[in-house]
């Protein structure tokens, strides 16, 4: 009777979830993956409703929505000095549990990077098997910008059981990667990080480029300004940018960044179309950093000058945090 409970809950949650303004919310097929700011102020009181911030610690402190709780993007995939994974899942659990997300509750993630953390959020709630997640839409700065209400004070602990049910079919492996195209018939790589990175003039890593067959498809392309801030593009636009990249729903894709937020930004921008895809969680992190898998970089025209085979671009790394665009 609990479980009937509580996806009746979630059903009508979704019903009423979905975007405002200029994108209505029946041009998306997943209207429910977003929340507009207005509806969240009229809707935050709702008990099943839980808020988490994902921006940087101190800006949380500086103010945030009332009752949010803070979360660590980068406490979501494990490292340990290597490529980044998902957290066991007793530890991700934990984590869960800490912020109050439980079996019955909605996520509004948010965050004042363009939805990016939050997105990363969404990606591995969703690979625990937990789909209960909206991200607000323009994020705390589109929040802020409307004038709404914003507190410093912390709030009360909410106790939750999260139950982990692994759905590993939504990620994949280098080793999968690599075969993708020759695995899958109608397959197809993207790569949501920058088209300088794509294109190998930045790196952040030992090796610049791109995998070998993909496709550059930076993740802020699904966005569009306004009101002075990021908010996601009409389904429309978003389906002729899926177009023009050779993408249909029967596509096969694997989408990969820097380290799992845009990929997860633009698995998300997906799925609001009605899309779908898995994560290569290893990422160019991994990817750079094994010797044995292949690179590809743009060929040169003769403007350019001579290339050096198997020699690496003449580019130095940038320095800015990992996944920062």
């Amino acid at each position: 009777m609990h479980r009937l409970l509580v996806l009746a809950g979630a059903l009508a949650l979704s019903v009423t979830l979905g975007p405002a303004g200029e994108t209505k919310p029946s041009s998306y097929a997943h209207p429910e993956l977003v929340v507009q700011t207005g509806w969240l102020d009229e809707n935050i009181i709702r008990p099943e409703i839980l808020l988490i911030d994902l921006r940087p610690r101190d800006a949380f402190e500086e103010g945030h929505i009332p009752g949010a709780f803070w979360l660590d993007y980068n406490a979501l995939m494990k490292r340990d000095g290597k490529s980044p994974a998902p957290l066991p899942p007793e530890e991700f659990k934990a984590l869960m549990e800490s912020v109050g997300i439980g079996d019955g509750v909605h996520v509004i993630a948010m965050d004042d990077a363009g939805g990016k953390s939050a997105a990363r959020l969404w990606w591995t709630l969703g690979y625990y098997g937990f789909d209960n997640l909206s991200v607000l839409d323009g994020g705390y700065e589109k929040w802020t910008t409307e004038g709404r209400a914003s507190t410093f004070e912390r709030s009360y602990h909410r106790s939750a059981v999260f139950t982990p049910h692994p759905r590993p079919e939504r990620a994949a492996t280098a080793e999968e990667v690599r075969d993708w195209k020759k695995s899958h018939p109608l397959g197809i790589i993207l790569d949501a990080r920058s088209l300088d990175e794509f294109e190998g003039r930045t790196f952040r890593f030992r090796r610049s480029g791109h995998i070998p067959g993909a496709t550059s498809f930076p993740w802020d392309g699904a966005l569009v300004m306004r009101d002075d801030t990021r908010v996601f593009r009409p389904a429309g636009e978003i389906l002729n940018l899926l177009t023009k990249a050779g993408i249909t729903k029967d596509s096969q894709v694997v989408v990969y960044c820097q380290d799992n937020r845009r990929a997860s930004h633009l698995l998300l921008t997906m799925a609001l179309v009605g899309f779908s895809g898995v994560n290569y969680t290893g990422a160019w992190g991994e990817w750079s950093g094994r010797p044995d898998l292949p690179v590809e970089l743009p060929k040169k025209t003769e403007k350019d000058g001579p290339s050096k085979a198997g020699a690496l671009p003449e580019t130095k790394p940038v320095t800015h945090p990992p996944d920062k665009p």
